[in-house]
């Protein structure tokens, strides 16, 4: 049974499988997510009426007191029943995209690095997304999910372009190393994250300074291109941390 969800005057359907912070992005509502898998505790919310089931909610993240008090975390808490909440110190008029499900097609995969690769995703329709965002891909022949930050810029948006290190028995990384074939055809949700190049509106051509470590340099490189098309004489400094030079790419 559905439940709705309202937040600052604005009412949200939430299905019963969904949780608030997926309902809130399904429907263009944007509030802070990082994560997504209840252990950074980005998107923790107040529940001003109403009760959540706050499910597999860790108590390293949402303590007995804290839920004792009405917070909750929005990507793991179910409304039982229409629940009002609020959101913590954030303005309600930011815009987001729309989380969406899409259907992508394996179009290229490159050896990059030592136990790194490149993928890109072809898809039919474009993905709407700011660049430092990321997506969540279901592995084929599994029900795991796993989550790539993106390589692209927002104009980039029908080719997706992930970073993949290797794992020894990880799942995704056992199908991106393995049988993993151009034509395959993959499920993909998103965009998710609020990591991102600032709007063009509010980006006055400051210094930047990006850090990252493996194929954590993937979402920087979109918010790299993104901001010196901006700015070209931009100041900006990136450091790529790896073990040794055989990990270096890009």
């Amino acid at each position: 049974m559905s439940a709705a969800i309202s937040v600052s005057g604005r009412r949200v359907e939430c299905a019963e499988d969904q949780s608030i912070l997926e309902a809130f992005l399904r429907a263009g509502v944007w509030m802070p997510n990082s994560c997504n898998q209840g252990t950074c505790g980005t998107c923790k919310l107040q529940v001003l009426c109403g009760e959540v089931d706050h499910r597999d909610s860790p108590l390293e993240t949402l303590t007995a007191d804290e839920r004792a008090s009405g917070l909750a975390l929005a990507c793991q808490a179910r409304p039982l029943e229409d629940t009002e909440v609020a959101l913590r110190g954030t303005e309600m008029g930011r815009s987001t995209h729309p989380l969406r499900d899409l259907t992508a097609t394996v179009v290229d995969v490159e050896d990059v690095a030592r136990d790194t690769r490149r993928v890109r995703l072809g898809l039919e329709e474009p993905l709407a997304f700011s660049a430092g965002q990321y997506v969540e891909l279901l592995v084929p022949g599994t029900s795991e999910r796993r989550q790539y930050s993106l390589a692209n810029t927002a104009q980039e948006d029908k080719v997706l372009e992930l970073h993949v290190r290797r794992v020894p028995g990880g799942v995704a990384s056992d199908w991106i190393f393995g049988p993993v074939s151009v034509g395959d055809r993959v499920e993909v949700r998103g965009p998710l994250g609020d990591f991102h190049v600032p709007d063009a509106d509010q980006d006055e051509g400051e210094p930047m300074v990006l850090i990252g470590g493996g194929t954590g340099l993937a979402p920087l490189l979109g918010i790299a291109r993104t901001a010196l098309q901006r700015h070209p004489n931009r100041t900006m400094v990136l450091y790529h941390g790896v073990r040794t030079e055989a990990d270096l790419y890009d």
